[in-house]
């Protein structure tokens, strides 16, 4: 039985399925992290590889109205549970960008962490993983350092 995770939000809305700077583009349900198809609402997914001459994206992902763009040659490097965990955090960012909310990466995390646990590829061995990427990120101007970022979640989890 092939399985299908879905990373869902209530409301609606449409994109232009752009190939926006020349990156590869791929329709909302056709993107895969090891082999499993994920989607987030009708968002389509957008490949970014600056070693084929695309502008730097800046981060492992980011979202926009437009969707989710995936810096793949990190996302690659990644384990398969810190890959779900980054696309339902940006998938989070679509649900803000789409109710009028503010970005908030706290909450983006927290959608991650209640998605992952409802559709079983997050537990707390795999947060521990997650974390064992962000641990040494300082943080910026929207994100907490990893060390915080990874405490609260590690917190929250039991309770979500």
């Amino acid at each position: 039985m092939k399985k299908i995770i879905k990373i869902f939000f209530a409301g609606c809305f449409s994109f232009l399925c752009l190939n926006v700077y020349g990156w590869n583009t791929i329709p909302p349900g056709g993107f895969k992290i090891s082999g499993i198809p994920v989607t987030c609402g009708p968002a389509p997914t957008y490949l970014y590889d600056q070693t084929l001459g695309d502008p730097p994206l800046g981060d492992i992902a980011i979202t926009n109205t437009n969707g989710i763009a995936i810096n793949w040659p990190l996302f690659q490097q990644l384990p398969p549970v810190a890959q779900f965990f980054t696309y339902a955090h940006e998938c989070g960012h679509i649900i803000q960008i789409l109710s009028g909310s503010p970005i908030n990466e706290d909450q983006a995390d927290f959608y991650a962490l209640k998605i992952g646990k409802a559709q079983g590829f997050l537990n707390l061995n795999g947060i521990q993983v997650v974390c064992s990427y962000l641990w040494s990120s300082l943080g910026d101007w929207t994100h907490k350092p990893g060390p915080v970022r990874c405490n609260n979640m590690l917190s929250a989890f039991p309770y979500i």
